[in-house]
């Protein structure tokens, strides 16, 4: 019997609240906004469906949206990288009570990683919360291959002031926002 994408989601936001109740990897004050976050990760899992190769999260935290991609998303390898170990403790708990076998997560600092890593491995990079568009380019170049995509999840505020050039994509499904970028 498999478990369903629906259940995959229900216990991996159980574990959030239980894991979080003794350690803070999600701020409690932001329960209502879950499920948010939950649609926006599904909606970004669709969008770099049809790109092929290996994604990274760079700042994975609580998850949004590194587990739910892996959920989402079974036959893609995805590496989740955060420097903050209790996070790193959390997803490791997540993905092997979820049997998430495409997901690897590391703890290091993704400037660390570029240096001890091969660069250009990844066919996506995503980023949620993890800074300005002008801090996460320049890993994104590190880390994609040719034609490789940058894909974030963003703010209604932040697509209005990003910049707009030919590389750039905006995709808008209000109230999510995703700024997508080849290389």
């Amino acid at each position: 019997m498999t478990t369903s994408v629906d259940e995959k989601i229900k216990s991996y936001i159980d574990l959030l609240k239980r894991y979080n109740s003794h350690t803070n990897v999600y701020a409690k004050s932001a329960y209502h906004r879950l499920d948010f976050h939950i649609e926006d990760s599904i909606q970004l899992s669709n969008i770099i469906n049809d790109h092929p190769g290996p994604i990274i999260d760079i700042g994975s935290g609580s998850g949004f949206p590194g587990i739910i991609m892996g959920i989402m998303l079974p036959d893609r390898p995805i590496t989740l990288i955060d420097s903050k170990h209790k996070k790193t403790t959390f997803l490791t708990q997540v993905k092997d009570q979820l049997s998430l076998e495409n997901i690897q997560i590391i703890t290091q600092n993704i400037n660390e990683y570029l240096h001890h890593h091969p660069h250009h491995q990844f066919g996506i990079v995503t980023a949620k919360a993890f800074g300005h568009y002008d801090k996460i380019t320049p890993l994104a170049k590190q880390l994609l291959k040719k034609k490789g995509r940058l894909c974030l999840p963003i703010s209604q505020h932040q697509h209005n002031e990003y910049p707009k050039h030919p590389q750039i994509t905006t995709l808008k499904q209000p109230p999510y926002y995703y700024l997508i970028e080849q290389f």
